[in-house]
């Protein structure tokens, strides 16, 4: 874009120069889309940060920082905006006023905040100087020179006019940098936030006094537009976007979407095979194809044939590296019965095989004992049990670090979808991050609500390679949603 500086990057985030031509409405106008957390669809681009990089130059200025942030609280940005700003100020070690101001909303907040950031602290070994002005302060400790100063706003509307009493307001400005607001999108409604901050910035006219507006994108439900026009009001000057990027831990070596059809499609399908080769069946045979091929018996064969291929892939492996790994193999099924079945039938199908099929098959249920569970995982982990049968309860007792692959054998539900698909599968990965291969077995009638689910998470974890098969099924489920010819199923 002419007329625009290069893009810089500050540690894991990124600041994205913008362009005095354009003013800000114009920004309101692109991303408003973008405005509210959730409930927004058709998004052009995967996430906030890919939309502001693209339109972000349609603000004016760069004199303030305004951070977009993720997560449930924005500490993620005081290790690197805010503790590492007294640490090179050496110059100024014995100034009696702090560099930086933190605002939160309560004293217990900012108990908190103050806690998190005296860890840091100490883990960088800085000795910055952190206090809380909801905490008393020790006055023994003449020598105690806070650089880094938390409080509420009640609290710091008590320090500022103590200060203004005295007539040092004007030295505070002097030596303050930084003023960080911990909970922007709450500039919206709450009018004693706004007059503070409107309040502190009329005494900091002529200082050079930077605010960073933390919005919590990911908890809020206030606009972005009409927040950052608030700080826009407060500051007379335009912001500084920093946008932290999105980051998902590569869980997944791979993921594939294995579909089950309704026995009737089989039977068609077989049908029409026939035909084609001039071997039409008879009535009787699509009778039986049809009553024997349900989806829950398509999903059995499936686990034998990807089983087959995982350990055909690991002694592949085994021989090109000369050791001898096992390919630790999981099954995460609805519910006890199932699991059940999964492990009865794999058994058979083992103990069928006349020695073709080598490994050994076990469960572990939510309604085992604790001695059960253990020795489970001992057999899963060292010994030589090779593929673990579960119901999706008891994800939560495999230990980590010990599985290779996992066979979603049933779709969670939908209110536990987030649960199973990403925080569970991403407590089973060692720390080290060995990366998992995922197999999901999707029925294309009962697990139609989760398409969009499915998508979403495609999409976190980078994984484009979903079949053909899945698109148009998402397509056929996105064009009947809007007909309305879908309802709710849960």
């Amino acid at each position: 874009m002419a007329g625009t500086e290069k893009i810089r990057y500050c540690n894991m985030a990124v600041k994205y120069p913008v362009s005095p031509n354009i003013i800000l409405p114009k920004f309101g106008n692109i991303i408003g889309d973008f405005s509210i957390s959730r409930g927004v669809e058709n998004r052009r681009k995967r996430n906030l940060r890919e939309t502001i990089a693209d339109y972000v130059f349609h603000l004016e200025s760069t004199k303030h920082l305004f951070c977009i942030h993720p997560r449930s609280t924005p500490e993620f940005y005081y290790d690197r905006t805010v503790i590492s700003i007294p640490a090179k100020l050496t110059d100024l070690q014995r100034s009696p006023y702090p560099r930086v101001l933190i605002i939160v909303d309560t004293a217990k907040e900012s108990h908190r905040v103050h806690l998190a950031l005296l860890r840091e602290d100490i883990q960088k070994n800085q000795k910055n100087g952190i206090e809380s002005l909801d905490k008393p302060r020790d006055s023994t400790d003449v020598d105690f020179n806070p650089k880094i100063m938390v409080g509420s706003i009640d609290s710091i509307i008590s320090y500022l006019e103590t200060l203004i009493k005295d007539r040092k307001i004007t030295e505070l400005a002097s030596f303050l940098q930084y003023i960080v607001v911990n909970n922007a999108e709450k500039l919206a409604k709450d009018s004693q936030l706004y007059s503070l901050l409107t309040a502190i910035a009329g005494h900091c006219v002529h200082s050079f006094v930077r605010f960073i507006y933390m919005f919590n994108f990911a908890a809020s439900q206030e606009s972005l537009v009409t927040v950052v026009e608030r700080c826009h009001e407060i500051s007379g000057k335009g912001m500084y976007i920093e946008v932290d990027e999105p980051r998902a831990r590569d869980l997944f070596r791979r993921v594939e979407f294995i579909p089950a059809v309704s026995a009737e499609e089989v039977a068609n399908h077989h049908a029409a095979q026939a035909i084609a080769k001039e071997n039409p069946l008879s009535e009787d045979q699509i009778k039986n194809v049809a009553t024997y091929m349900t989806p829950q018996a398509q999903k059995l064969a499936c686990c034998l044939r990807v089983i087959q291929r995982l350990r055909e892939e690991r002694q592949k492996e085994n021989n090109c590296r000369r050791n001898q790994r096992r390919e630790r193999i999981l099954i995460v099924t609805k519910n006890t019965a199932t699991a059940i079945l999964v492990m009865m039938f794999l058994r058979h199908r083992v103990a069928a095989s006349n020695g073709k099929l080598q490994y050994k098959v076990n469960k572990l249920l939510s309604c085992d004992s604790v001695e059960e569970m253990e020795r489970r995982n001992f057999e899963f982990r060292h010994d030589n049990l090779d593929v673990l049968v579960i119901d999706w309860r008891s994800i939560q007792d495999v230990i980590r670090g010990t599985v290779d692959a996992v066979i979603m054998f049933d779709s969670p539900k939908p209110e536990y979808f987030q649960t199973i698909m990403e925080t569970e599968l991403e407590n089973l990965t060692s720390r080290n991050c060995v990366k998992l291969k995922l197999y999901i077995f999707l029925n294309n009638e009962t697990d139609r609500m989760l398409y969009p689910e499915y998508v979403k998470f495609l999409q976190k974890y980078k994984k484009r390679a979903a079949p053909q098969w899945f698109s148009a099924l998402y397509e056929k489920f996105r064009k009947e949603w809007k007909e309305g010819r879908i309802t709710p199923e849960f």
